[in-house]
């Protein structure tokens, strides 16, 4: 496993921001880079920098699922999407 430095990290199509790689080291459960961007390759994509209409949908959708299942409390506010 190889480890770099934020401002060097290897070129990848979905290269996250030097700015945000203190943030995803936080919060990440492996902490080596060339996992980190596995895993923005991975989870990273179209729908990540616009949902859509059919992206708010699903989220719609899935938020009336969770509140009939009861996952949500009843009551619960939309979730609001931009």
């Amino acid at each position: 496993m190889v480890s770099v430095p934020a401002g060097n990290m290897p070129i990848s199509p979905t290269r996250p921001a030097d700015d945000t790689v203190p943030t995803m080291r936080r919060h990440a459960q492996e902490l080596t880079d060339d996992v980190m961007l596995e895993h923005v390759d991975l989870y990273v994509n179209e729908w990540t920098e616009d949902l859509g209409d059919a992206g708010r949908a699903a989220l719609r959708m899935l938020s009336r699922q969770a509140a009939h299942v009861g996952l949500l409390p009843a009551g619960t506010r939309a979730l609001i999407v931009f």
